[in-house]
Order: C-alpha cells, then sequence, then structure tokens
C-alpha cells in the first residue's frame, strides 16, 4: 500500500500494476472536485464503460482512466489531502467510480464526510477502529466487504441499495460499531456471507424489512437502537419477528438479547401491542431452548438412556404448562385472556347446571329443609325444586340461577349464594351426578385461572 503525503508523489508515482505514471483522469477530477467541496460525478463521463453504476470491469489491469480510482489515492483525500491538493470541510464525495485495491483506513481520523456512492470496488473496504467525524456513505457501491469494527461514526451510515458480494467470513462487519446518528440499510441489493452487527450501537435503525432478506447470516446479539424507522412495516411484529428469526439460525445458542432490544424500542416508541407480541415470542424461545438444554445426548450407556428418559418426561410435563400459560394468560403479557377463560368455564358450567335443575337433580343445601313436611311434599313431583319454590316456606328461600350458580362454582374469591342455597344429587339422575363432580373440577380450574390471571395483572410472572 502506497502512503501518499503530497499530490506530487502521486503524480511522480510509477505504477506498475496499471503500467502508468501519474493520477489518472478520474483521480484528477477527484482533486479538482473535492478542492472545490462538490462531488466527484464519474457517471457522466463518456467512454467505453459507460453506465451511472458500474458493473464489474473486464479487467481491472485495464480499466479506462475516466472511471479508475486507486484506493492509495482515494485514501490520501479521505485523510485531509495536502497543502498541494486541500480539501474543504464537506470532505470527499466520489460517485461512479471503479476503485481498484484494498482501501485500507483502518485506525484513522477522518473528519469530514466519507461518500463513496454508486462505485464498484475490487477488495474490501477496511474502517476497523477508525472516527469519522462525519457521514460515511457506501449508498449504491458494490463492493466484496465492509469492515469497521469498533469505528465511530458521529454521523450518519448509510448502505442504502448497496452489494455485497461476499467471499469472505465476515461481509459486513460492524461488531461494536457506534453511530451517532442513523444506520441507512434500505433496498439492499444483496449481502452474501456475514452481516455482523454485535454489540454495535445506532441511534436510529432505518431499514425495510425486506433487505434483510437479502442477508444470508445475521448476528445481533447486544444490537441496540432508539428508535425504528423506514418503510411502512417497519413497526410490524411478525416482520420483525421474522428478522430475529434470521438471527437466530446464525448462531449456535439462543440469545435473548436482539428479543428484548426490539420490545423495548417498540414500547418506547409507543408500539405497546407489537412489543407484547416480542415479548410473548422471546418465552415461547426461552422455554424452547430450555428443553433443549435439558436433552441429553446418548452414549449408548444404561445411564444416559435412564437420564434421556427423565429429561423427556420433564420436558413433556413443562411444555403442556408452557401452552397452558401462553394459551391462558400469554405468559403474563395477556392477563385479559384469563377472564375471557372463566367466562367459558362459567358458560359451559351454566349449561350443565340448567341440564340438573331441569331435570330434577337440585336440591336444597339445607337439612332443616330437607326433613320438613314441605320438602317431603314436593318430592314427589318431577322437579322437586321447582315445585317446593312454589311453597311458601321456598318462595323466600335463594331463586336458582344458573348463570350464577356456575360464577360461584368457578370464581373463588366471591360468594354469591348459589352454591350455599342449592346443591347437585348424585342420586336423583346422571344429570346430577356428572354435576357434583364436576363441581371439583371447575372449582379447581377457577382457583388456577385466577391466580394466574392475578399474578399476570400484578407482574409477578413476568418478573419470574
Amino acid at each position: 500500500m502506497e502512503r501518499f503525503q503530497s499530490w506530487a508523489e502521486i503524480e511522480a508515482f510509477e505504477d506498475a500494476r496499471f503500467r502508468i505514471t501519474g493520477p489518472t483522469e478520474a483521480e484528477v477530477k477527484l482533486k479538482q472536485a473535492v478542492a472545490r467541496g462538490e462531488p466527484c460525478l464519474l457517471d457522466g463521463v463518456p467512454g467505453p464503460y459507460h453506465k451511472t453504476r458500474p458493473n464489474a470491469p473486464k479487467s481491472w489491469e485495464h480499466l479506462p482512466g475516466t472511471r479508475h480510482i486507486r484506493a492509495d489515492v482515494l485514501r490520501f483525500f479521505l485523510l485531509g489531502g495536502a497543502n498541494d491538493a486541500p480539501i474543504t470541510e464537506k470532505g470527499t464525495s466520489v460517485d461512479g467510480a471503479w476503485i481498484s485495491g484494498k482501501l485500507d483506513i483502518s485506525y484513522c481520523q477522518i473528519s469530514a464526510n466519507t461518500l463513496l456512492g454508486n462505485s464498484y470496488f475490487e477488495r474490501r473496504l477496511s474502517a476497523s477502529g477508525t472516527a469519522f467525524g462525519a457521514n460515511v456513505s457506501l449508498s449504491g457501491s458494490n463492493l466484496p466487504a465492509f469492515h469497521a469494527v469498533g469505528a465511530r461514526i458521529d454521523g450518519q451510515l448509510s448502505l442504502e441499495k448497496i452489494s455485497l458480494r461476499g467471499g469472505h467470513d465476515k461481509t459486513l462487519f460492524l461488531q461494536n460499531a457506534r453511530i451517532g446518528s442513523g444506520l441507512f440499510f434500505r433496498r439492499v441489493r444483496a449481502c452474501k456471507g456475514q452481516l455482523d452487527l454485535s454489540a454495535a450501537q445506532v441511534a436510529r435503525l432505518v431499514d425495510d424489512v425486506d433487505s434483510w432478506d437479502q442477508v444470508e447470516q445475521l448476528l445481533l446479539d447486544g444490537f441496540t437502537y432508539t428508535s425504528l424507522t423506514g418503510s411502512s412495516t417497519f413497526t410490524d411484529a411478525e416482520r420483525r419477528l421474522a428478522w430475529l428469526a434470521k438471527a437466530d439460525k446464525s448462531v449456535s445458542n439462543f440469545r435473548p438479547a436482539p428479543y428484548t432490544q426490539l420490545a423495548k424500542t417498540l414500547s418506547a416508541m409507543g408500539h405497546a401491542n407489537e412489543a407484547r407480541k416480542v415479548r410473548v415470542a422471546l418465552e415461547g424461545k426461552l422455554w424452547e431452548h430450555a428443553r433443549d438444554e435439558r436433552r441429553v445426548e446418548l452414549d449408548g450407556s444404561v445411564g444416559a438412556g435412564m437420564r434421556s428418559i427423565g429429561a423427556d418426561l420433564v420436558n413433556g410435563v413443562t411444555w403442556l404448562w408452557q401452552q397452558f400459560l401462553r394459551l391462558l394468560i400469554g405468559y403474563g403479557y395477556k392477563p385479559t385472556r384469563a377472564l375471557w377463560v372463566l367466562v367459558v368455564l362459567i358458560g359451559a358450567l351454566s349449561v350443565t347446571a340448567q341440564k340438573a335443575w331441569d331435570e330434577g337433580d337440585f336440591a336444597p343445601s339445607a337439612g332443616v329443609i330437607l326433613n320438613s313436611d314441605a320438602w317431603a311434599e314436593a318430592d314427589s313431583a318431577p322437579n322437586p325444586a321447582e315445585a317446593w319454590g312454589e311453597t311458601p316456606a321456598g318462595k323466600d328461600w335463594e331463586t336458582f340461577y344458573p348463570l350464577t350458580y356456575a360464577a360461584d362454582v368457578v370464581i373463588p374469591i366471591i360468594e354469591l349464594g348459589q352454591t350455599a342455597a342449592w346443591a347437585p344429587s348424585t342420586n336423583r339422575g346422571p344429570w346430577g351426578w356428572h354435576l357434583w363432580w364436576a363441581r371439583w373440577v371447575f372449582t379447581a380450574l377457577g382457583w388456577i385461572v385466577t391466580a394466574l390471571g392475578a399474578a399476570a395483572i400484578s407482574g409477578i410472572i413476568r418478573r419470574e
């Protein structure tokens, strides 16, 4: 790599690879543009390869000078140029170039804009540890890889319409990068290989979810952002969960941090319902991960086989409990579901109670009444309880209502007087017999549903 210190060095340099001495036509145009504080637009120069956005050249060693900028010359201007080739505070802006060689600006200080759009890079761009004092843009460009591990960008990083053709383990490597403004990742054309955003921090993520479909592998563990914007679906939980699912497939062990970050950001932006969907999905993932961790790998020994059977039994029980929590209260994030479950239980039991009443399988829950002459006379009727209710003594007794009776059985924290006044009989008919035993089941379910609903409302389950 040539580290040019002046324009005079570039003019005198004999480039053996390209068999030229001095700058190319495009490099001269770049020098003139940065001195005026203007972008260097190379897409309007006629020539055999003329296009707005250049494709891969037929030969890197025989490029027309109208578009050809060498990485070492570009680096010279990115780092501020020199007295005989000054740049303004607007920085360096190139559009439509073939950039040959490897552009390595790692661990440098670049105070002005770095705008390298609609260009085709021969080799990767390395900017790990670099401090950018303004904006960085690779929008529309095509390059093998971009490495900016630990870079600090005070402005925004634009990767819109970018094509990353891969060829490296990490195609887009932004681990631990700090981006003070927005990360723009929209209308991406290709991203072969792996995109690593682990522990990166951005103020704003501007994307469209479809662009993430272009990414082959995605690492998001520790990636933080304060807001989301971009396309019309940027806050859609289902689309965002598909984004996180791609990251799940790229790692061997489940990482919950991307889910908590997404839920936190959506909640802070006022999208509480979408945030809740993400948290519910996270709980399901955590339960699944716990089951995977519990499984025992068989090695042919009896001990491993027994441990595997035990683990499978525990996993089966925990799966059933997980589904119960998910359907009943959404893992604590949807407590109102418990109310609807209580309504269903009350409705189901009220049907059985009404049928038992119509069949004459109810009796007052008081021994003194059952031993009275009035009850003895009514006991011969098809529906003794109903007949007794028409007697002078019965008219002052608690009137039977099937819905109220069912609510009295199901909801343990209230006393409506129905179960204290009436009880199904086990020896008058099958409906009474079934209702007698069903009460215990419905009472137990009512306790469980009410307790879990209360715990969900108070947040105890979510904290656990």
